[in-house]
């Protein structure tokens, strides 16, 4: 008799907390901090293990936003939600194109970064040490399009990455 299969790992699931007003999932109706803290409640109930906090809308024809603008509508939530994140080990992600953002996003409780740039856009203006961390993050990108089990450890490595920026 051979030996019962090895279940496969659990599939992360993210929930998304879009806090722009312009969001094309929810209108804008978890801008607050207490609104986001209640649906990111609900989510983790749902079965979410990852909280995808943005506050830059890419739907098609969005404006860009400021990244002064973005960290006012992130770092409070982030801030809000971190503990709720910690105490059901569940992790929070920042949503950013920007470095920036990302730096205070991770200092506001985010342990993963998803880029949907795929290099955080402003990086051909920064230093050399910096442009390879980008290369690094692109790397992982393409891994993270790949495969879902090796996409998980990819955003490990490249939360670890804008940490070291």
């Amino acid at each position: 008799m051979s030996p019962a299969p090895t279940p496969p790992p659990p599939v992360p699931v993210m929930g998304i907390l879009n806090v722009t007003a312009d969001s094309f999932s929810d209108g804008g109706a978890h801008l607050g901090a207490g609104s986001a803290r209640r649906r990111v409640e609900e989510m983790i109930a749902e079965g979410a293990t990852v909280i995808d906090v943005g506050g830059e809308s890419t739907r098609p024809g969005a404006e860009p936003v400021d990244p002064g603008e973005e960290q006012e509508r992130v770092v409070p939530v982030l801030e809000a939600v971190a503990g709720t994140c910690a105490a059901s080990g569940v992790r929070c992600s920042i949503d950013t194109r920007n470095v920036a953002t990302a730096r205070v996003a991770v200092a506001a409780g985010a342990s993963l970064l998803n880029d949907v740039s795929a290099s955080l856009h402003e990086l051909s203006a920064m230093t050399k040490s910096t442009a390879e961390h980008a290369h690094a993050g692109r790397a992982l990108a393409d891994d993270t399009r790949r495969s879902a089990s090796s996409g998980v450890e990819a955003m490990r490595a490249l939360s670890e990455a804008v940490r070291q920026i």
